[in-house]
């Protein structure tokens, strides 16, 4: 399968339909405390997941590319990857949910949800079949071992 939307260009779309609905839906306004500060937060805690998960490629020398995942070399599983399968996926939710908070509306999570699901369907489950016939069973034990997110 060719994976024609990459996960940057996900992350870009939902930001802007999170800025898009919070824009076109001030009735969801909120305030949430700490806005800018848990956006921050989630902004350097996600930056340095996404650090260190690529670092964590380019160690074992396989491809990072995401539209390319039959280049893969090695199954990488170790550091971030035994806690998540996807940490470089889960660390461009944490950036984008920080972006929805500081949208203080309502509306902003649709990107969220949009992300999740646009990912998981035009990318996690295509790169995932494309584990299962590079590694056959080193890839199921390690899928049964490790959750797709968290």
């Amino acid at each position: 399968m060719i994976l024609k939307y990459p996960p940057v260009l996900q992350v870009l779309v939902s930001g802007l339909v999170a800025w898009g609905a919070a824009r076109l839906l001030p009735a969801l306004d909120i305030v949430i405390p700490f806005s800018r500060e848990i956006s921050a937060i989630l902004y350097i805690l996600g930056g340095a997941i996404l650090v260190m998960s690529v670092g964590l490629f380019a160690l074992a020398k396989t491809t990072v590319n995401p539209v390319e995942p039959a280049k893969a070399t090695k199954l990488v599983t170790g550091g971030l990857y035994r806690v998540s399968r996807n940490p470089m996926y889960l660390a461009m939710l944490l950036i984008l949910t920080g972006w929805s908070i500081m949208q203080n509306n309502l509306a902003a999570f649709v990107g969220v949800i949009l992300f999740v699901m646009t990912m998981t369907i035009f990318q996690i489950r295509p790169e995932e079949e494309v584990m299962q016939d590079l590694f056959g069973e080193e890839y199921e034990a390690y899928r049964q071992r490790v959750r797709r997110w968290i």
